[in-house]
């Protein structure tokens, strides 16, 4: 996954998100942390409780798209 630790040492913003921004958090907190659960579909489509490797496997594929 990406290295977010640069972005650590960055100043928080200035802006605040508007209603609309806010009011879809749910919606977009919900599709990344679904859509990587759904790479094992297209990477696995036969695998049942898919073990840390595949995991590591998804999550290294999902990164590359966020």
């Amino acid at each position: 996954m990406a290295d977010l630790h640069p972005l650590a040492t960055h100043p928080p913003l200035d802006r605040t998100p508007d209603e609309e921004t806010e009011a879809a958090w749910p919606d977009i907190t919900g599709g990344l942390s679904v859509a990587p659960a759904q790479c094992f579909k297209i990477l696995h489509p036969d695998l049942n409780n898919p073990p840390t490797r595949h995991w590591d496997e998804a999550r290294a594929v999902f990164g590359l798209l966020v």
